[in-house]
């Protein structure tokens, strides 16, 4: 073999070792999102919740709210 085919076959699989890790990244940050629209959430409803401080009545619906919102 010569040594153009090795350098090919050294590439191409670098290649494929880059390639793999992007994808794994990707499959990574997606599951990272779910988490980052999590943490989103509750710090709305914190920010509504502690807005509604005078209110019992309102906080507890915003409360109830966002149970719903997490159940779902």
């Amino acid at each position: 073999m010569s040594p153009h085919l090795h350098i090919t076959i050294v590439g191409l699989a670098l290649l494929s070792l880059n390639a793999t890790f992007i994808i794994w990244t990707i499959y990574k940050m997606k599951g990272m999102t779910a988490h980052i629209h999590l943490i989103e959430d509750f710090v709305k409803f914190y920010a509504e919740f502690s807005i509604n401080g005078n209110n019992p009545q309102r906080m507890i619906e915003v409360y109830n709210e966002y149970q719903e919102k997490v159940e779902a």
